[in-house]
């Protein structure tokens, strides 16, 4: 089972975004230089967190590619 749910908007911040565990309830605030970083690594966890859920639903989504994220731009 996935346990982590992706918050894309935080606090009405542009460049915040969160994960959190849905067990714990542990919740990670994180925040980026600017908005377009935010953006991109919004984007590739949510392709990350897809790619899981459809591998632990059995499902034939894209595998993960080993270098996937290499490029996307630092917190």
């Amino acid at each position: 089972m996935n346990y982590l749910v992706l918050e894309e908007n935080v606090e009405n911040d542009p460049c915040k975004f969160a994960l959190m565990n849905r067990e714990t309830s542990e919740r990670v605030i994180l925040q980026a230089a600017n908005a377009d970083i935010r953006q991109a690594w919004v984007q590739d966890i949510s392709q990350v967190l897809e790619t899981q859920r459809d591998f632990l639903n059995g499902g034939s989504g894209s595998a993960f590619q080993p270098g996937h994220l290499q490029g996307t731009p630092y917190l």
